[in-house]
């Protein structure tokens, strides 16, 4: 099974993925969170791509697809012999959605579900300003929705929380900015495919899982 998940930064396409994974037994491939790890570690590919991910802009085509082929062909998972993928935060425009699909098809296999989180623009400003992220395990955190027990302190690990970078009101807004502009077409060119979903990304964490479930037959 191929997963796409769409939609703008903040809408819970990640919490959606990781359950996603859980129930059906897929990876997940998300450019962010191995962009995220690149920097970290100082990588060649980190230290290239951290001036547009601070700015609030998109990381080049080339970069990011490059990434993502290097990425399927390290775990040796490959469709073929795995349950399948979900990519969340990829493909992120045209160029980059015409790229995966020429990529699976050259490992023998194609998207099966594309799933779009809508979410009005304002209700996503609120989620995103309130994360917090643990600088050890990465658990997520929200002071309004999902507060620790103790603040600024993760509850798995003990960990220090912080925010991020981009999710500053001021960065938040030029990623809208960029998500409308870039990402916001793609959802026309997916919605015309039979294997197109929307969700509406506001409703109940619970009822997002069920109706998702379903559709994918779980």
């Amino acid at each position: 099974m191929i997963i796409v998940l769409l939609g703008a930064p903040g809408t819970g396409k990640g919490t959606q993925a990781n359950f996603i994974a859980e129930r059906f037994g897929l990876e997940v491939i998300s450019p962010g969170d191995i962009l995220r790890q690149e920097m970290k570690n100082g990588t060649t590919l980190g230290k290239k791509a951290e001036k547009f991910v601070k700015s609030g802009g998109l990381v080049p085509d080339d970069l990011i697809i490059e990434m993502m082929r290097e990425r399927i062909e390290r775990s040796g998972n490959l469709p073929a012999r795995h349950n399948g993928f979900i990519f969340d935060g990829f493909p992120r425009n045209l160029s980059q959605a015409k790229a995966l699909e020429k990529m699976l098809e050259s490992l023998g296999s194609s998207i099966d579900r594309a799933i779009y989180f809508h979410m009005p623009e304002e209700r996503i400003i609120k989620r995103l300003s309130g994360r917090r992220v643990c600088t050890d395990c990465g658990v997520t955190y929200h002071i309004a929705y999902n507060p620790p027990e103790e603040e600024g302190v993760c509850g798995k690990c003990g960990g220090t929380l912080y925010q991020r970078d981009d999710d500053k009101p001021e960065i938040i807004s030029q990623r809208l900015e960029t998500y409308n502009r870039d990402t916001a077409p793609i959802i026309d060119y997916y919605s015309k495919k039979d294997y197109y979903l929307q969700v509406d990304a506001d409703d109940d964490i619970d009822r997002i899982k069920d109706n998702i479930t379903r559709v994918l037959g779980g």
